[in-house]
């Protein structure tokens, strides 16, 4: 059973009543029905919110729960941390917490309740605040209830309800209330819910309710979905908006990113120096790719990435000419200031905004509505396209990574917004490819020259690395190297490719007490630096689905040079196993005094039913195994 149809059972047909959760509040732990307590660190007693809507850019939110925290575990979630900044005005915050019994312990003071301002470390400046709260309770369980206020002046986005915080978190009861004026148009999408909201007409306005009760604690598991994607959710959004005076329409993708060209134009403005600086720098270039190469290095070459938020400038870029004189910017600015820079020299590329993240879900492209958190650039060739990730000074050129790769973006052009998806990295571009020689010794140690090359998604294994100065990159390899006990004596770096990236790593080590000795035989481990001792944990009754996210390949050749007057006893039988998920080998090949080790494994990417959970497992057990063999090496008389 799916984890959708796992919640939506409960919500349904909850096998214990749920009246008395609809009455007076009383947050006594007694009162929490045990299934709701089992695997769960918290409970929301209840949770109201209703956001009314005032205008295109007004609105208030009023919100108020109670969050039972049943061990230590739990405390992230009672938490008080709403940020604010000139659109938004937090009012009216009262905060108390009850012990187990429910009885009240304490009101908190509005002293108690920091305000701070939401400053990151590469922001120059930023007009976010934020509350800030955490009950400094350990006499576990006890119950802390919010209520408070936001008023809106300048609304982009509409709320958005989850009414299951987390994993392991259960829920009593939960309510979401829209109260929209009854002139106004707004539309909502509802997931992984069995109903949908009750619409009560008033004088002026229309009120729509979604309610659920009795929601047991979802367990995490290993290769799940993304919970966004399971939990229950109703999302809403305007279709006409307005933002610090900037009216919009959302009714479409196209009306959409009309708003954002429109913020986009005049800022696009190069100094005639600049100008002139490029041509000199594109000069004897012929091809589209070449000349957009030349200018993403020049941009990378006098740029950084510093974030700068006021006012409609959380969504509308610096101008081109004020990068151009400072040399920062945050990603709007550099991607508009990068977009100005090749319109200069006759390239046209596109402002691009992109929900990012290396471990988040895709885009929800059939409901509009602000999701994207960065800005990226797209540059269309008659061939092939380019992405460039403007805020980085390291990137090879056209490389975007996981931050950004293989997601629905919204593409800004002059006609409006339009969906485009970002390159997929395959699984033949996402290699580590290594090639080692290893020279033993009788008493177990021994040399090793070792060449690893890091391509496609892979390349990222190393990239944090590669800027770093000498003496931290050697702590980095003795923490990552796979190898029990070592000496590096030396290594070096060099990275090759654009859109595909080659990261190659070379290294000489010292290998101590590599092969175990056990009087006159040696176990060689034939697995030099890339042995995997993972196993995916046992999961009872899995619910969801298995997803695999990124494709990719392994190859070690490894070369053991054999010590004098050692010869081999006992060798491995060659493996492979092949199946859904991926494939796994490794072959012994025999060359007097040598012994090639050639390790191959590759992983597919793909959603698979929740019932294969037990395969992928003992898929992860085989080439646990196959990771351990070992040569073992004789003494000749």
């Amino acid at each position: 059973m799916s984890s959708i149809v796992y919640i939506l059972l409960w919500v349904t047909s909850s096998p214990f009543s749920c009246t008395s959760l609809y009455n007076e509040p009383d947050y006594s732990v007694d009162n929490i029905h045990p299934e709701l307590k089992e695997n769960a660190f918290a409970v929301v007693r209840s949770y109201s919110e209703t956001f009314e809507i005032k205008s295109k850019a007004r609105a208030v939110m009023s919100l108020k729960y109670a969050i039972t925290v049943l061990d230590k575990n739990g405390d992230r979630y009672v938490e008080f941390n709403p940020f604010y900044d000139q659109f938004r005005k937090i009012t009216n915050i009262k905060a108390t917490i009850y012990d187990q019994s429910g009885e009240r312990i304490e009101k908190v003071k509005n002293t108690d309740i920091k305000d701070y301002s939401d400053f990151a470390s590469f922001s120059l400046y930023s007009d976010n605040r934020q509350k800030y709260y955490k009950p400094q309770i350990k006499d576990y369980p006890f119950t802390v209830e919010y209520e408070y206020e936001i008023e809106f002046d300048g609304l982009l986005t509409y709320s958005r309800w989850y009414p299951v915080p987390g994993y392991d978190v259960s829920v009593e009861k939960s309510s979401f209330e829209m109260i929209i004026p009854r002139d106004m148009s707004f539309r909502f999408q509802a997931k992984n819910l069995d109903r949908g909201p009750t619409i009560v007409s008033l004088e002026n306005s229309n009120v729509y309710t979604w309610e659920i009760s009795n929601i047991p604690a979802m367990e995490s598991e290993a290769h799940s979905p993304y919970f966004a994607e399971i939990c229950p959710s109703v999302i809403t959004a305007p279709d006409e908006f307005e933002m610090d005076g900037c009216e919009g329409n959302m009714s479409s993708w196209q009306q959409f990113g009309l708003w954002t060209n429109n913020l986009l134009k005049g800022r696009d403005i190069i100094p005639e120096e600049t100008k002139n600086e490029l041509d000199h720098l594109i000069e004897g270039l012929s091809s589209e790719r070449d000349i957009t190469k030349k200018v993403y290095e020049f941009v990378q070459s006098r740029t950084r990435y510093i974030s700068i938020q006021e006012g409609i400038g959380g969504w509308q870029p610096f101008a081109a000419a004020d990068v151009n004189e400072t040399g920062y910017g945050d990603c709007k600015a550099l991607s508009n200031y990068t977009m100005a820079l090749l319109k200069s020299v006759g390239i046209k590329s596109f402002y691009t905004k992109v929900k990012a993240g290396s471990n988040t879900a895709n885009m929800n492209t059939d409901f509009v509505c602000n999701q994207s958190n960065h800005v990226i650039l797209t540059v269309p060739f008659e061939r092939d396209t380019i992405w460039l990730e403007c805020t980085s000074q390291t990137n090879p050129f056209g490389y975007i990574g996981n931050f950004t790769d293989d997601r629905d973006v919204l593409l800004i052009t002059n006609q409006g917004g339009e969906i485009v998806h970002t390159i997929v990295y395959r699984q033949e571009d996402n290699c580590q490819h290594r090639k080692a020689e290893v020279l033993l010794t009788a008493d177990g140690s021994g040399n090793a020259t070792v060449s690893t090359c890091y391509t496609g998604l892979q390349f990222d294994n190393v990239s944090g690395v590669l800027e770093e100065s000498y003496e931290e990159q050697e702590k980095w390899l003795y923490r990552n190297i796979d190898i029990a006990n070592f000496d590096i004596i030396e290594f070096g770096y060099t990275v090759d490719g654009d859109v595909i990236p080659v990261a190659t790593e070379e290294l000489k080590l010292k290998l101590n007490n590599y092969a175990s000795v056990l009087g006159k035989r040696l176990f060689v481990p034939l697995n030099l630096m890339n042995s995997t001792d993972y196993i995916p944990p046992k999961i009872k009754n899995r619910k969801t689905e298995v997803v695999l996210r990124m494709p990719f390949v392994d190859v070690d050749t490894v070369v053991f040079q054999l010590p004098l007057d050692f010869k081999i006893e006992s060798k491995p039988e060659n493996t492979n196993y092949a199946c859904d998920f991926g494939e796994y080998s490794s072959t012994i090949h025999l060359d007097t005094d040598k012994v090639i080790y050639v390790r191959s494994r590759k992983m597919n990417k793909g959603c698979f039913p929740a019932e294969r959970y037990e395969d992928f497992i003992e898929f992860y057990k085989s080439m646990v195994k196959a990771d351990k063999a070992e040569l073992v090496l004789v003494r000749e008389e």
